[in-house]
């Protein structure tokens, strides 16, 4: 039979493990800007062939990505006790003009539940410029199309397609991250609809139903069947 002693003994053992798994959640969430600790933006940028990540798409610093050191070059981002690092210059500036309500932090701060530890909840995914446009507001970085019409016009013009790297990123991204428990997905381009890139990722997601996506688009190309398929089986699409 357990003593009095020993109930009460076990009772304060619980609730002291209990408080401080409580307080280690609330250590690596980063609070400022949850997509610091809880989002991941995989980009190729379009001049070259290295898969790069950063927290969002609006942080001015790409970092070399390899799975052997992400997670410890993430640390930089969860355990940041500054309000903004050097690379929040862009939601910096904004919030100051014109505060946190329609910022980047501000719309992640409130997409992004409480209590995640570091688990990525977010991805955006920019691998693929592959481009039917060459849209004046965009540029060799994001479309396939300006660099060839630049290399048309200027021989000297480097031509490199990151498109060679692409299924190579894709592997390397699922080794590094739990796609399963990723909520928020945002693919890029190029012009993401032209491509298969996100099929790569979306075929292998078990349970699509508490899942949203979004994708920056031209809004040319309808979607196929497969695609259809895959998105009426998700949370919503935007």
């Amino acid at each position: 039979m357990p003593t009095l002693v020993g109930i009460v003994l076990t009772f304060l053992l619980y609730n002291a493990t209990l408080e401080y798994q409580t307080k280690r959640i609330d250590i690596l969430q980063n609070k400022f800007c949850k997509a610091l600790s809880n989002a991941v933006s995989f980009r190729i940028p379009g001049e070259s062939n290295s898969i790069t990540f950063n927290p969002c798409c609006l942080y001015d610093e790409y970092y070399p990505f390899h799975p052997t050191i992400f997670k410890r070059n993430r640390q930089h981002f969860i355990e940041s006790d500054q309000e903004y690092l050097p690379g929040c210059s862009k939601c910096e500036l904004k919030e100051k003009t014109h505060g946190i309500n329609n910022t980047q932090r501000g719309l992640i701060n409130k997409k992004i539940p409480d209590h995640l530890n570091d688990q990525i909840y977010k991805l955006e995914i920019v691998l693929d410029t592959t481009c039917n446009a060459a849209c004046i507001q965009c540029g060799s970085m994001q479309s396939s199309l300006w660099r060839n019409e630049l290399a048309k016009r200027d021989p000297k013009y480097i031509h490199i397609q990151p498109e060679n790297q692409i299924d190579t990123g894709i592997h390397l991204i699922k080794q590094s991250v739990d796609i399963q428990t990723v909520k928020l997905w945002h693919f890029w381009g190029g012009e993401p609809l032209l491509t298969d890139t996100h099929l790569k990722f979306l075929r292998d997601i078990e349970d699509l139903s508490s899942v949203s996506l979004a994708y920056t688009t031209n809004g040319s190309i309808f979607p196929d069947d497969e695609v259809l398929e895959l998105w009426s089986k998700c949370k919503n699409i935007t």
